[in-house]
């Protein structure tokens, strides 16, 4: 049998095979917001890496959509709740929106043109969540309303639902 000797992961060792980014570590564990972390080539598209790490509390003061592309969500280390939505033609902001739990390990896509904001930790601890986005979609293709007052959002979870 043949042995593969197994070394640490760094950069130096790692680049003639490929590329990584620790997500857990970026940041140095700060809330915020990581957007294009690693490019990641699929044929003639070209998809990135993105972290949000999101802090304890329950109020959403932004909504956002891409009206061509995709966005892909994976909790690492703890459930989320997020809020979806149809855009409203000529109001796309105006969507009536939907509360869901995704489980740690969890991954979810999100279709072309639905409305969305932020994820929320369900504990009081933070929760970092996998961002995969064509490349600069935060740039190209993303159109956001923040909001203020009472247009905020809550999540509330329902006791007796059923679900993952």
């Amino acid at each position: 049998m043949r042995k593969v000797a197994v070394q640490p992961l760094t950069m130096e060792a790692f680049r003639p095979y490929g590329d990584f980014v620790s997500l857990l570590k970026t940041g140095d564990g700060a809330p915020g917001f990581y957007a294009d972390l690693l490019q990641l080539p699929l044929g003639q598209a070209v998809t990135t890496v993105g972290l949000a790490r999101i802090q304890a509390g329950r109020v959403a003061d932004m909504l956002e959509y891409h009206q061509f592309t995709s966005e892909g969500l994976l909790p690492l280390d703890g459930p989320c709740d997020i809020f979806v939505g149809q855009p409203v033609p000529g109001n796309p902001f105006a969507a009536v929106l939907h509360g869901f739990r995704i489980p740690a390990g969890t991954f979810v896509r999100l279709n072309p043109g639905v409305v969305h904001g932020t994820q929320l930790p369900v504990n009081d601890a933070p929760v970092s969540v996998l961002l995969i986005l064509p490349a600069f979609t935060v740039g190209n293709d993303t159109q956001y309303v923040f909001l203020s007052g009472e247009e905020r959002l809550t999540l509330q979870w329902e006791e007796n639902a059923d679900g993952i």
